[in-house]
């Protein structure tokens, strides 16, 4: 435990930022990428329901799906 404090220490003092911040600049990005991705599919189902390859009851459920998945994923990227 000492030395992974120690190695923690010597790099906030050589880089410039703390691991905490760096990790939460990380996982911002992942989350703001994965929530293009929620949107890019969300938009994907709307086109499919209006070439009518997916029906208009199927929409809301795989709506529904994508929002519980990004609910999921901002819950586990931002709570410590």
């Amino acid at each position: 435990m000492i030395a992974l404090d120690s190695a923690i220490t010597g790099f906030a003092s050589t880089s410039g930022v703390t691991a905490i911040h760096l990790s939460l600049v990380i996982r911002s990005i992942l989350c703001g990428l994965f929530l293009i991705w929620a949107a890019w599919n969300i938009y994907g189902h709307m086109k499919l329901v209006q070439d009518q390859h997916l029906d208009l009851y199927d929409l809301p459920m795989s709506i529904l799906r994508i929002l519980l998945l990004c609910a999921w994923i901002v819950l586990l990227i931002f709570v410590n």
